[in-house]
Order: structure tokens, then sequence, then C-alpha cells
């Protein structure tokens, strides 16, 4: 399942709209779990781990968004 997402998000041929899309949608997911995570642990490391999910898959969110805007197309 991966290869085939990457596929789409690298692939200049796809409308942006839907790269975006599916940059959005799985991000967004992966830090609301880091959030979840981060709300709903009752230990210091699961906090900890969970807020750098987050911020981690924030960074990489914006990595991919810039990434998509210059390509072509």
């Amino acid at each position: 399942m991966e290869p085939f997402i990457a596929d789409l998000i690298n692939n200049p041929k796809v409308p942006k709209i839907i790269r975006y899309g599916i940059v959005t949608i799985l991000c967004l997911f992966i830090i609301f779990v880091g959030v979840s995570c981060a709300i709903n642990s009752p230990i210091i490391w699961g906090k900890i781990c969970g807020i750098l999910l987050a911020i981690l898959f924030f960074i990489i969110g914006i990595y991919l968004y810039i990434k998509i805007s210059k390509s072509n197309k």
C-alpha cells in the first residue's frame, strides 16, 4: 500500500488537489494519533513520544506540501 501512496504523491501526472488531499489526510491522522497519545498517556514517556510524533509529522507534511507545489504541472 505504501508504494502506491508514494507513487500518487510523487507523480506529476496526478492533479495537485488529489496529492494535497492525500498528504493532508495521512499527516492529520498521524498527528491526531500523536496528540491522542500525549493526552491519554499516564506516563511521561508516552506524552513525550506522542508530542514528538505529532511534531515530526507536522514537519513532514510541510515538506511534502513544498515538494508538491514545486513539482511540474
